[in-house]
């Protein structure tokens, strides 16, 4: 595993299982990879870069989970080298889309039946700030309504896998009307 901080959730209209795959390809002078983890096929990294021979690049570790893909970044458009990749692996017509918060964020919503939210504060505009337990553990999370979540930087799978459900959960109250 891979010490984590922030993430952006991404939903996507095709099944993973079935075309997910080690893919490296290039356009024109850019350069694209998807690798995935020999120990744990859920896992893996995205690799990018502009000029493959003169630039950086870009390494994105991701998790799969419920045919959505936890992209381990903090900046929102890393989603399109994910869509990219899924463009090139499936013959379907593939459509990713980040999950967020609805703008403004409605103040009347109530997140006290998710247990493990000790406490929270909702910003119209800029999301919530939230404390969260997991086995003792008070951890930070906040979700920002551009899509972006962090959290109190953690390294095992376990507290990552509980912060991404716990956000779901969140966003479910949250556009379930919407």
């Amino acid at each position: 595993m891979f010490i984590s901080g922030s993430a952006i959730i991404v939903d996507v209209n095709i099944e993973l299982n079935s075309v997910i795959k080690n893919i490296s390809f290039q356009e024109n002078e850019e350069f694209y990879s998807l690798t995935l983890s020999k120990e744990n096929p859920s896992m893996g990294t995205i690799h990018w870069t502009k000029s493959f021979k003169y630039g950086t690049m870009n390494i994105l570790h991701f998790l799969i989970t419920n045919n959505k893909v936890i992209l381990f970044t903090s900046a929102i458009q890393n989603f399109i080298y994910l869509q990219k990749i899924l463009d090139r692996l499936s013959s379907a017509s593939c459509t990713v889309s980040i999950l967020r918060l609805p703008l403004p964020v409605p103040k009347d919503k109530d997140l006290s039946l998710i247990q493990e939210i000790t406490s929270y504060e909702i910003d119209d505009i800029f999301g919530i700030d939230s404390l969260i337990k997991i086995e003792n553990n008070s951890i930070l999370l906040k979700i920002f309504t551009n899509g972006l979540i962090s959290y109190t930087m953690t390294k095992t799978e376990y507290e990552v896998t509980k912060i991404i459900e716990i956000t779901i959960k969140i966003l479910e109250v949250f556009n379930a009307e919407n």
